[in-house]
Formats: structure tokens, sequence, C-alpha cells
């Protein structure tokens, strides 16, 4: 229907444009089977056997060869959502034991009672806002 997902472990993630356009340009490798039929690959990062893709650390050095510090990006998207939602939403959402979201939220000092508040002010309807407080 026009929608580009990402499947990233056992999730699909809607890419929203313009990203979806960027994906869907993405070269596609042909991977020649034993019939020596070309096939398509399913894979965003096709390996070097068929219907595998790559293994994570040779994208993570890659990579770290433009610039990108895999390590550091990913501890600053897992602070900022930290810092927005309660340790028992991070931990379903990342599929992490609540213990370490727990540890997350501590470390960004995130107060779930802001993300509690924000949800309440989105369904309370207009000119009623002063009737929470």
């Amino acid at each position: 229907e026009g929608n580009t997902f990402v499947r990233l472990g056992g999730e699909a993630v809607l890419m929203p444009e313009p990203l979806g356009a960027l994906v869907r340009e993405l070269p596609w490798r042909r991977q020649v089977g034993i019939s020596g039929q070309a096939k398509p690959s399913e894979w965003l990062f096709p390996g070097r056997q068929a219907g595998r893709h790559q293994h994570p650390s040779h994208v993570q050095r890659r990579l770290a060869r433009i610039g990108i510090v895999c390590r550091a990006n990913r501890n600053a998207a897992l602070a900022q959502l930290a810092a927005e939602v309660p340790a028992s939403v991070l931990a379903d959402m990342l599929g992490v034991h609540v213990t370490t979201a727990i540890k997350w939220v501590e470390r960004v000092s995130g107060n779930w009672m802001t993300y509690v508040a924000s949800k309440v002010s989105d369904r309370v309807p207009a000119g009623r806002e002063e009737s929470i407080q």
C-alpha cells in the first residue's frame, strides 16, 4: 500500500517518508542459488552466503569507517526514550527485563510522572486543562 517496513528482530517497523523512499532506493543485490537462478535477497544487508544477513559486527565496522559510532548512537537513543516513558513501558517496548529498564530511567533521571501527565493532557477536552491541576 505504498508503505515501507523494515524488520528489526521480530518487529516490522514502518519507515516514515522520506526514509521509506531512501530504503526503497537501496540497491537490490541478487544472490545466485544452487540452481543458478538469481533470487532477490530479503535482507537489507545480505551476506555472502545465500539467504543469510551480514553479521552485525561486520556492519558495525563498516559504519565505524564512515564515522558512525553505533554504541554511542544506540545509547543516546535509549537514554532519550528512557527519559520519556516509564520503566515498565520501556521494558515492554524493548523486550528487556524491567530492572534493566529501571537502570536506564535512573541513569537519565527520567520522571514517569511527566509521561502520565502528557497522556492525561492528550485526553482532556479543550478548555478543561485547569480542572486537572
